[in-house]
Parts: structure tokens; C-alpha cells; sequence
């Protein structure tokens, strides 16, 4: 692996010298460009220069210097270095995992703007168990503001998730099963939709879905007879009541109640809203059922973080999962901490390495089906996302 300093233009190095004397300076940033081994079409390291639609070639190798702007602009603001931090290294780890679709990136007026030669779409890791999958629009953009304590914000657009797939598909199916039992409750639908996926077998009926692959990756494991069968209801409800939603503000800031026991942690809350094209009949996203799903699924959340027991068992089976559900929920009504940054950070960094399940993981215990799963060994240090342009997403 090669480290490069960028270069950096006087605009910036005046930037920098200006934060030299802040009380918390951060050291210097080395920007790493890594190659994923095993993904054809997506490199770190850096690519040949985009072309546009008159033939002409824009290069990435501006980016890291916007980097380093947007890092020197938040310690003029007065930034706390720990947030400052955090922020950098999730703003640098989304950009430089889309790199190679990356057509033009500017930085003035607070405001990262970033243009994409197409839409992509971001498939999160399996074992990671977090039930949605990343969407970034065309064209995307971060603005910035520093608030009290040193606390940041940011201002986002064109950043969305939604339900993966099978998701959808199962949640109407399913709608005539509970009419046929005549399951009315939230209850009873969890009740009677496991028993149709788990016991009937329909389950047979969306294998290979990542809908499919993320129960399976959680039911298949050696462990999972300790985990209550009510919260194994939970997992395939909150599944398949996954909707499109658009983050609309992300809050690095800390969190000093009960579960920390008043010692400040930093956290990031993100403020999210219905993505409009849900109500939208003529959409291919359109969904009449949305608000009805989000409300299962937010209790669903709630039920879980607000209970200590339920919520140990989530943190020892679905770690990225209960994570990225702090990071939407209205943790604040819970006294509870949002997501930690760090895994914040590495859900939306590109995984330098894909594969399945080698010979030596099933005999440690990975599933037979997982040497198909190219996101296996998305897992440890590795990133936990695979972009991919949306075009060409099945």
C-alpha cells in the first residue's frame, strides 16, 4: 500500500495554517489509495479520468485537496476535534469508495458537491445484518455548519436507503396470507408470517434475495437456538417493513445520558423523511403500504433499543444492524446513545476485499450457501459496502 500526500492549493494550505493554533488540532491527513481485490469495476486506487458526454476527461485527483478543505473549513468553524474527525473520516470514506464514478467534486460555501458519471447503489455486507440497501443520487451534496459544543451537521441530499430485495415482494405476498388467517395485529402478522417463511417454507420461494441471504446468515448460525423465537418474528417484520427514505441531516455530536452514565460518547443521529416518490403512482418506487410499514418497523426499532435485554441480544447477533438503527431512531426519546461513528464510518466504506466462504470458513461454521456470497468477507477491519452503478443493478 502506497501513501500519497495530496498536493494542496494555497487556498487550502492558508486554511490549514489558520486551524495550526486550535485547541484540538487533528494530524495531518494521508490519503491511502487501495485497490479492492476482487471487484472488477471498482477501484481506490486512482482511475483513469472520467469521460463526459462531449468526450471530454475530468479527473478525480482533485478530490482529496476538497478533502482537506472541507477538514480545515470545520476547525475555522470550531469543530470539536473528536467530531471533526469523525466526520472526516466518514466524508473521505464515501468519497473515495466512489472515486471511480466520480465526475466532478467541488467545495466552496460550506457545501460538498459531488457529481456521479451515474446513480449508484451501495449493497451492504450480509453478516452485517442491516436490512436496507444505499442509494446515492446522480448528484449529491454535504453542507456543514458547527453548532454548540463544537458539534457538526450535516446537511445532506441526494443520500437515501431503502428495502432490499425480496423485501417488498414478501410483504404482499404476505398481505393475502393474513387476510387468509385473519391476523388484523401487528402481533399476530409477526406470529403468522414466520410460521408461512420459516415452517411452511416459503422461504424456498425468495432464496438468493438478500431479503433471503440476511435471515438466513442470522437462523443458520450454531447460536442462534439462544436467541427468543418472538425476536426471530422481529427480524423477518423489520425485514420486509423496510422503506425508501431520504437522510436529510447528519448530527455528530455527544451523548451524555443514562446508558453512559454521564461520561460524554460521541454518536451520530441522522434526520430522515419518507422519500417522496413512494407516494408517486406513476414512480417504479411507488408504495401504498409505506407508512403503515415504517410504523412497524420504527416499533419494532423502539421495542428493541428501549429494552436492556432485547438490546444486548441485538448488539451480540446484529451489531451493524441495532447500530444503524440508532443512527434513524429517535434514540433522544430513549435516553440512549445514536450510532457510534466508527461504525457509522465503516458501513459506508468500500470493502477492499470480496469473496465467499472459502473451504476452511464452512468448516469453521459458514453456511454452504455463503460461498455464493460475495460479500463473506466483508467483515473485520474490511469495509462493509459494495457500490455499484444502478443502471446495472439487477
Amino acid at each position: 500500500m502506497v501513501a500519497v500526500l495530496p498536493s494542496v492549493d494555497p487556498e487550502t494550505a492558508a486554511a490549514l495554517k489558520g486551524t495550526a493554533e486550535d485547541a484540538s488540532p487533528i494530524p495531518p491527513r494521508v490519503v491511502s489509495h487501495r485497490r479492492i481485490k476482487s471487484s472488477p469495476g471498482i477501484s481506490l486506487e486512482q482511475s483513469a479520468p472520467a469521460a463526459t458526454e462531449t468526450g471530454e476527461h475530468r479527473s478525480p485527483t482533485h478530490v482529496p485537496d476538497k478533502l482537506l478543505k472541507l477538514d480545515a473549513r470545520l476547525g475555522a468553524l470550531g469543530a470539536h476535534s473528536t467530531l471533526r474527525s469523525a466526520v472526516y473520516d466518514w466524508v473521505s470514506a464515501l468519497v473515495k469508495g466512489l472515486q471511480e464514478h466520480i465526475a466532478s467534486c467541488e467545495f466552496d460555501d460550506d457545501e460538498l458537491r459531488i457529481e456521479l458519471n451515474t446513480a449508484v447503489v451501495g449493497e451492504i455486507a450480509t453478516r452485517s445484518r442491516v436490512p436496507v440497501a444505499l442509494e446515492l443520487a446522480d448528484q449529491f451534496s454535504i453542507r456543514l455548519s458547527v453548532r454548540h459544543e463544537g458539534s457538526v451537521s450535516l446537511e445532506a441530499s441526494g443520500l437515501i436507503f431503502g428495502p432490499v430485495s425480496g423485501a417488498k415482494e414478501c410483504w404482499d405476498q404476505l398481505k393475502e396470507v393474513w387476510a387468509e388467517a385473519g391476523a388484523l395485529d401487528v402481533a399476530s402478522k409477526k406470529e403468522v408470517a414466520w410460521r408461512w417463511w420459516q415452517t411452511d417454507g416459503h422461504k424456498k420461494d425468495y432464496e438468493g434475495t438478500k431479503l433471503w441471504r440476511v435471515i438466513e446468515s442470522l437462523v443458520g448460525l450454531r447460536s442462534a437456538g439462544l436467541i427468543p423465537k418472538k425476536e426471530l418474528y422481529d427480524v423477518l417484520m423489520g425485514c420486509i417493513c423496510s422503506t425508501r427514505n431520504e437522510m436529510r441531516e447528519l448530527d455528530f455530536s455527544f451523548f451524555r445520558g443514562g446508558e453512559n452514565k454521564g461520561s460524554p460518547l460521541a454518536q451520530v443521529v441522522a434526520t430522515t423523511r419518507a422519500d417522496p416518490e413512494n407516494q408517486d403512482p406513476s414512480s417504479q418506487h411507488y408504495d401504498a403500504d409505506c407508512e403503515q410499514r415504517h410504523r412497524i418497523s420504527d416499533g419494532i426499532l423502539r421495542a428493541h433499543l428501549g429494552n436492556a435485554m432485547k438490546r444486548e441480544t441485538a448488539e451480540r447477533f446484529c451489531k451493524s444492524g441495532i447500530n444503524f438503527g440508532r443512527l434513524i431512531t429517535d434514540v433522544s426519546s430513549l435516553n440512549l446513545a445514536g450510532a457510534a461513528p466508527e461504525s457509522f464510518c465503516k458501513l459506508f466504506t468500500a470493502s477492499e476485499v470480496t469473496g465467499g466462504a472459502s473451504f476452511s470458513d464452512r468448516a469453521l461454521g459458514a453456511m454452504t450457501w455463503q460461498k455464493d456470497d460475495l460479500t463473506f468477507k466483508m467483515s473485520g477491519e474490511h469495509g462493509r459496502v459494495l457500490w455499484s452503478p444502478l443502471a446495472l443493478d439487477p
